[in-house]
């Protein structure tokens, strides 16, 4: 599996960024800042072999400037999943994180984030117990980046079947957001987000402020200070499954803003990836028309500082659109640098 991600500087709202991901066994990782609209050549490129064809290696990737971790929720003992700590400069292993409840399935790594010397690994089809209830509830784990010892356990605190809490992880300073995108109260599959500290300590849980059946409120989580940036992909404002994105206030849970899809069509996904910034949030429309292109994919950010914060501030389309490229599939900024993946492109050949 080939990840392959570009990395470009944003000086202003109006200088766009652009990049692709690739995915197959191997990871190669590419960071360059880029001016304006022109992709440039890789000026780091590491590449990286999987554990199997199907370990699953490269579906979550999150990275310090020092270091990187790659997710691999298929590999390791019964496939119960791994996460790898590599460094940026040589792409040397410094760190295997084994699932540290071992279970067949949990898909441990299948999320992963980092901040300071704290690393977070999603596993959300970890099982609580042997009954239906205990199925799928989902864990986080809190690592060391220095030493790759576990620190934390975090279960799910409001735990149901097939929660799947960790599908989506995220960490900002002593803060941690875990989404549960299939929590089912007050309504079925309506979602939830749980807020944490590093201590291990539950602060408290944030239900879908509007909740629906089949929302997955907590489709992805992203927090920078006290804000929080939820996506709900299935939300049907303006159309059906046109998406969402609320901004919370982590701190006490109120809700401060909510992110509408700025042109709904069916089956848009806005909020599939959603990434936040001091004021700046961005979300993805993965399943965009762009042109001719379906589901080409396309990226708002949106300026909470602004006099205009529900109003997007810059839409940056699909560069290189074709058919089912899924541009915005994942996204990741940090400060003015964004990168924005594209896991089905076809640069390089069909779906690499």
């Amino acid at each position: 599996m080939v990840a392959q991600s570009f990395l470009k500087r944003v000086h202003s709202l109006l200088a766009p960024l652009y990049g692709y991901a690739k995915r197959r066994r191997r990871t190669v990782l590419g960071i360059e800042p880029l001016e304006d609209r022109t992709l440039l050549a890789v000026s780091l490129e590491i590449a990286i072999e999987g554990p199997s064809p199907v370990s699953g290696f490269a579906t979550s990737v999150a990275t310090t400037e020092q270091y990187f971790i790659v997710g691999s929720p298929s590999s390791g003992t019964a496939n119960s999943g791994q996460a790898f700590v590599y460094e940026v400069g040589t792409g040397a292993l410094v760190h295997t994180l084994n699932n540290p409840a071992g279970g067949a399935g949990d898909q441990f790594g299948y999320s992963v984030a980092v901040s300071g010397n704290n690393i977070l690994v999603g596993a959300p089809f970890y099982d609580s117990g042997t009954k239906s209830q205990d199925q799928d509830v989902g864990r986080i784990y809190l690592f060391d980046l220095t030493t790759g010892g576990l620190l934390q356990t975090l279960d799910n605190p409001d735990p149901e079947p097939d929660d799947q809490f960790g599908a989506s992880v995220d960490i900002s300073g002593t803060l941690i957001v875990g989404g549960a995108a299939h929590h089912s109260t007050p309504q079925n599959d309506a979602g939830a987000v749980h807020v944490f500290d590093t201590s291990g300590t539950f602060l408290r849980t944030i239900n879908n402020p509007e909740p629906h059946p089949n929302d997955h409120f907590g489709t992805d989580v992203s927090i920078d200070g006290n804000l929080i940036a939820v996506g709900e992909v299935f939300d049907n404002t303006g159309a059906e499954d046109a998406g969402s994105v609320y901004i919370l206030d982590a701190t006490n849970g109120n809700l401060l803003y909510e992110l509408r899809n700025p042109f709904p069509t069916t089956n848009d996904y806005f909020g599939h990836a959603v990434t936040i910034s001091g004021n700046l949030v961005v979300a993805a429309v993965e399943g965009d028309e762009v042109g001719a292109a379906n589901n080409a994919g396309s990226v708002y950010v949106f300026d909470l500082g602004s006099m205009t914060p529900t109003t997007y501030a810059l839409h940056i389309q699909n560069p290189n659109p074709t058919t089912g490229d899924h541009f915005g599939h994942s996204l990741e900024i940090d400060g003015n640098n964004l990168v924005i993946g594209a896991n089905l492109s076809n640069i390089g050949g069909d779906d690499t």
